[in-house]
């Protein structure tokens, strides 16, 4: 009973005030345009990719006698999904797009502000997502009032971070072949050793000794054969031209403006400023019931 006699108050105070009201919409409508119409415009961009097995480059698996026993995904696993996105969400990428793009000047930010760097970074921050969909791959997303601007952020970011990514393993191929380059060193000055050895061993008449080191010998090139064909597999692996993701779509500059979306601020404006009126007039109805009541 007591709310429906709320409901009824509700109601007699709308249709008792109702030009009020319709006021109250009119001028909250203008005014919401108003706002709309203020606020910048801003185009979404997105590039979506799967995080690539660097397995798949790996010397081993590019010099593997059996095919079969390649890896089975192509893909990368959870592992090289995490590591990929936290790249994509690093300082190093951050501070790369905002110095490249000059977003200081773009956000319109004073640069003159102690804390400007900080300024320019959360700015960026809140212009992008970069997240992990249901299906696994990887979504960069840029808002951005520079349709063509958007799109190349989000391009230029899934490069950085496969090149970063790359030079992970770049790296290890590197310390493959300096140890290769090492164990070459070492088993030539053997086999020169050896050869000396031999050469003064042949002077005279201990054929059994020349036995010995002369299959150390055969031993130690065979061993530096194969310490120079690992090599050329490194250099060779080092040298393949490859990348740690796979693009499914890249990012283009958006025809339509993504946001903001004016009606629903107008409405929204709208919705707020009957809302609040209606309340502010049943208080009003009521200010003397409610004072008595507290008193």
């Amino acid at each position: 009973m007591e709310s429906s006699l709320q409901l009824f108050d509700v109601i007699k105070a709308i249709y008792q005030k109702r030009k009020t009201l319709l006021l109250v919409l009119i001028a909250a409508g203008i005014i919401g345009s108003a706002v709309a119409m203020l606020l910048p415009v801003y185009y979404k961009s997105t590039t979506i990719f799967y995080a690539a097995n660097p397995g798949m480059n790996d010397r081993q698996n590019l010099f593997r006698e059996q095919a079969g026993n390649l890896p089975i995904e192509y893909f990368g696993s959870e592992k090289d999904v995490d590591r990929v996105l936290q790249i994509c969400k690093s300082g190093n990428i951050n501070g790369y797009i905002v110095n490249k793009y000059h977003l200081a000047q773009h956000y319109k930010i004073d640069t003159t502000s102690p804390y400007y760097h900080t300024l320019v970074s959360e700015q960026f921050k809140e212009n992008s997502q970069m997240v992990r969909n249901e299906l696994g791959a990887i979504e960069i997303t840029i808002f951005d009032t520079d349709a063509k601007m958007a799109a190349d952020m989000a391009n230029d970011i899934v490069h950085t971070v496969d090149n970063i990514n790359k030079s992970f393993f770049a790296e290890q191929n590197q310390k493959g072949i300096r140890l290769m380059e090492q164990n070459i060193q070492l088993k030539t000055a053997q086999i020169s050793h050896l050869n000396d050895t031999l050469a003064q061993l042949r002077r005279g008449s201990n054929q059994d000794l020349i036995s010995t080191y002369a299959a150390q010998q055969k031993a130690a090139v065979k061993d530096l054969n194969k310490l120079n064909g690992l090599y050329e597999q490194y250099k060779a692996a080092a040298g393949n031209e490859f990348s740690t993701v796979n693009i499914i779509e890249p990012a283009y500059a958006a025809e339509r403006k993504s946001k903001p979306v004016r009606w629903l601020i107008v409405v929204s404006i709208m919705l707020v400023s009957f809302s609040v009126s209606v309340i502010f007039l049943l208080l009003k109805e009521r200010w003397a019931s409610i004072k008595k009541d507290l008193a």
